[in-house]
């Protein structure tokens, strides 16, 4: 497997758990009656989505650096 597709399914499953916890996170409001705002939770894993969007590029550019300067 290659590093970019190692990249790819890390940054695909990192995506689904982060929405998975916010989903678990606003039922767990909900059911106890604290009721969170949508755009609190949407933006936490934007949030999320956005630092790991980050360092999974910043690791993909320092590999091919190193790949080309080898």
């Amino acid at each position: 497997m290659s590093l970019s597709t190692a990249l790819r399914v890390a940054s695909i499953v990192i995506v689904v758990k982060a929405v998975l916890i916010g989903a678990v996170y606003w039922r767990r409001a909900v059911l106890m009656g604290r009721p969170v705002d949508a755009g609190v939770i949407a933006s936490t894993v934007l949030a999320g989505v956005v630092g790991v969007a980050v360092v999974i590029t910043a690791i993909a550019v320092l590999a091919r650096y190193l790949r080309d300067h080898r």
